[in-house]
């Protein structure tokens, strides 16, 4: 079966609610991952569906949903691995509901990469105002107008070609200019001349008048612009007047952030699953709240000051110093991104799903080659597996304050196994995290465990998680590779492991 069933639009919801209404789903295996290597020449990716073709009685029953990841073995030449993690289950009520709600992001798309934290974050992303309630087109009343760019007609195809209604030396921009990045300036575009006699579709000049911001269809380049300008149709523009130059200022910078990064990431359609394209109705669903609608007006007004300031400091440099635009650039957002993150009220936590996303997770999403450079299958460092455990038991700790017991952790590892074990341990005080490397003992102990975690089911192999409760210590069997030691994987293990005592009534 088609992946269209991670569609982000309105009808596609309307057919998933439909469908999953129809018949009893027992189990979805989304393969999307594999996509390139499993198929190849296929036009898009494909999931499995074991299915009942009946009803379902209870409309708040749970069914599996397994989002199996490249791993360095080819899955056309054996079987495919699906981890722990990677392992999930959905309630009916989670897809049928999306029908309702413009909004609202597929379940099955936002859990292929996200954790269950992922999941509330992007929740309570979007408990605030979308973009497209201050964003439409024109005539819709809406505080911004946005459209697309114009299209020649260059194979003479149109029913009613239209005369340019532009003069020659107005200026125009091509979607490929590098230059499209953060800020746009008058040098950075050339006279439109006689490049387009003939236009497909007319376009109204409102859609080319600044203040704007510019985006493409690939979600890569924005721009704030301040100034009049000529632009095709694989440019968007979301235009306002002059009185919000320092909104749609700050929506550039939120727009480039890694924020957006990560909730597009994991809300759009086809980022990660098919090819890396947003469509523009899913970037008007990113959460766009004004300063009135935030908890605390003037601060976030303050902000967006801010980053209206940082966008005239860059402008200057670059104009004084064209050479240095790449380093000015990224230095602006440096001291953007946070501005954004308070603004947003982001977490210290938070932010650490973000990072993970838009700098592991993302960049490993659908390979070419099982042999590429994919970061979640790098092997961890040592500084790695520290952060690991001491963020893992930093959480824990904060978890316990009343307790008298802090826990500490330390690890094992075997390289040539692939395989470590992190203990963690209750004391009366808190210890350095400490790493060795493993025993012959030991190391023929995790031996055999590797044999015992996986259940092998036809062409899939099912890995379990092992964690083990001995006394005061609790024993964590991970594999080396980066994915299973980010700070992420530290949060997601801290919240299955305060899970775990707490449904065993253990005192902690």
């Amino acid at each position: 079966m088609k992946t269209r069933l991670t569609g982000g639009t309105h009808p596609s919801f309307r057919f998933q609610a439909g469908w999953f209404s129809s018949f009893t789903v027992e189990k979805v295996i989304q393969l999307s991952d594999m996509r390139f290597i499993l198929f190849e020449n296929a036009s898009c990716p494909a999931m499995i569906v074991k299915y009942k073709s009946v009803k379902p009685v209870d409309k708040n029953y749970m069914f599996d949903y397994e989002v199996p990841k490249v791993d360095r073995h080819d899955p056309r030449k054996g079987i495919v691995t699906v981890l722990a993690e990677d392992q999930k289950k959905i309630m009916l009520t989670e897809v049928t509901s999306q029908s309702k709600d413009d909004n609202a992001p597929t379940i099955l798309k936002k859990t292929f990469w996200g954790s269950l934290r992922d999941t509330q974050f992007i929740n309570r992303l979007q408990a605030n105002p979308p973009l497209n309630q201050i964003v439409a087109s024109l005539n819709e009343g809406k505080r911004w107008i946005k459209g697309q760019g114009v299209q020649p007609d260059t194979k003479g195809t149109s029913v009613t070609p239209q005369k340019p209604w532009w003069k020659p030396n107005h200026l125009f921009i091509n979607a490929k200019s590098k230059l499209i990045n953060l800020i746009l300036l008058k040098s950075d575009c050339y006279e439109i001349r006689d490049s387009f006699p003939v236009l497909h579709r007319p376009r109204d000049p409102k859609l080319f008048q600044g203040p704007m911001v510019l985006a493409n269809q690939g979600f890569s380049k924005f721009a704030y612009v301040d100034f009049d300008i000529l632009f095709q149709d694989s440019l968007q523009s979301i235009c306002g007047p002059k009185k919000d130059e320092d909104l749609l200022k700050f929506l550039a910078a939120v727009l480039k952030s890694n924020l957006s990064k990560y909730f597009l990431f994991h809300t759009s359609a086809n980022w990660g699953i098919e090819r890396d394209k947003v469509h523009f109705f899913e970037l008007l669903r990113l959460p766009f709240p004004l300063p009135e609608s935030t908890p605390d007006p003037s601060k976030s007004e303050q902000i967006v000051k801010q980053v209206a300031d940082c966008f005239e400091r860059l402008k200057e440099d670059i104009q004084g110093n064209f050479l240095e635009r790449k380093n000015s650039i990224k230095e602006t957002q440096g001291i953007i991104e946070p501005l954004i993150y308070d603004y947003y009220e982001i977490s210290e936590q938070e932010k650490m799903l973000i990072e993970d996303t838009v700098n592991i997770l993302e960049p490993s999403s659908t390979p070419h080659s099982v042999k590429g450079n994919i970061p979640t299958l790098k092997p961890a460092t040592f500084e790695n597996r520290k952060t690991y455990v001491d963020l893992l038991c930093e959480v824990l700790n904060s978890w316990g304050k009343r307790s008298k017991f802090k826990v500490s952790g330390e690890a094992k590892i075997s390289t040539s196994i692939g395989l470590g074990i992190v203990t963690l341990r209750k004391s009366d005080s808190i210890k350095p995290y400490s790493e060795n490397t493993t025993s012959d003992a030991l190391q023929s102990s995790l031996k055999r465990i590797t044999k015992t975690l996986p259940e092998e089911k036809g062409r899939f192999s099912y890995l379990r998680g092992l964690k083990v409760f001995e006394k005061n210590e609790l024993h964590i069997v991970k594999p080396l590779a980066l994915r299973h030691w980010t700070r992420s994987a530290a949060l997601n293990d801290a919240d299955e492991i305060a899970a775990a005592i707490l449904s065993a009534g253990r005192d902690n």
